[in-house]
């Protein structure tokens, strides 16, 4: 399913029943890959093509600018609704403690529905989910992999057959990184593209999957499964 068509079914779904609509346009947050896009076209697609929503918080974030850049935009949010700015920057560090241990979890191996439930166990930081014989590693957008609407309960699926699932945010970052441009004559620019591949060409190096699914958007707006070899 395209981005624009899932996320404008979000929007329409919840938008009599908030005050506020936050869609950040987020340009690029590793200061080197950057969002296609139809991520950054979503607020002004929403506000010109949907009725009655409610105000868009777009505040644009782009690491590029610099190492303080996220903060700036967050103290920008805050200052929306009237928060001094040492509030929002203790919520700020609050906030960047709790992605961490989040980051731990996926690191971990849970998925990211997963990860948010165990954030406020004692000790689920150090916790594994068990792994059955088979592994495969699910590859694509992060909105089609972890929205069981779209992608047909796809992940509890491959559980019940007994397989483990991996994904590139159970993958280091730093470990992504190393792989620079996988063999391509130049490196690919958009985010999730880049951490996609990076993630199939370091799992194959290692021999730590079975197989590789690959999660993609068609045009027709069907969900397809690509088996890649």
């Amino acid at each position: 399913m395209r981005t624009g068509q899932a996320f404008f079914g979000h929007v329409m779904e919840i938008k009599d029943r908030v005050d506020y609509l936050f869609i950040p346009r987020v340009v690029c947050i590793n200061r080197k890959t950057v969002y296609c896009p139809k991520f950054l076209g979503l607020p002004d697609m929403i506000r010109h093509s949907i009725t009655d929503v409610p105000p868009v918080i777009d505040i644009r974030m782009d690491t590029r600018e610099g190492p303080f850049a996220l903060l700036k935009a967050y103290l920008e949010i805050g200052g929306i609704f009237g928060a001094g700015k040492l509030s929002i920057y203790r919520a700020y560090r609050k906030a960047c403690r709790i992605l961490d241990r989040y980051k731990k979890l996926l690191r971990n191996g849970w998925n990211p529905h997963e990860a948010i439930n165990l954030l406020d166990r004692p000790g689920a930081v150090s916790a594994k989910p068990p792994e059955p014989g088979l592994k495969f590693a699910v590859l694509g957008y992060p909105y089609n992999i972890y929205d069981s609407f779209i992608n047909v309960n796809m992940l509890d699926k491959l559980r019940r057959m007994g397989v483990s699932v991996i994904t590139a945010e159970n993958i280091s970052p730093f470990l992504l990184a190393r792989q620079k441009s996988c063999g391509l004559p130049k490196r690919l620019f958009w985010t999730f593209s880049d951490l996609a591949l990076k993630a199939a060409h370091l799992l194959f190096r290692q021999g730590r999957v079975d197989g590789v699914l690959h999660l993609t958007a068609s045009g027709a707006g069907r969900t397809l499964i690509e088996q890649v070899h």
